[in-house]
């Protein structure tokens, strides 16, 4: 590629969802939901993002919802 001096760039992307019940979380769980979502794209290859959703709490759930 003529012009780039430093070839071609790839890039891997981790994220995460952060519901309403995980306000009271710390920043900290948050980046570690990301990081594993990064870690999940980059073994699934170049020029990926992965999305981790939060974990869905009991209370949030209506009785009888749901599949």
């Amino acid at each position: 590629m003529q012009g780039v001096p430093y070839g071609r760039l790839t890039m891997s992307i981790g994220v995460t969802v952060v519901g309403t019940t995980d306000l009271a979380l710390d920043n900290r769980t948050w980046f570690e939901r990301a990081d594993k979502a990064l870690y999940v794209a980059k073994s699934n290859g170049r020029n990926r993002a992965e999305l981790t959703p939060a974990p869905v709490a009991a209370q949030d759930t209506e009785p009888g919802a749901g599949p």
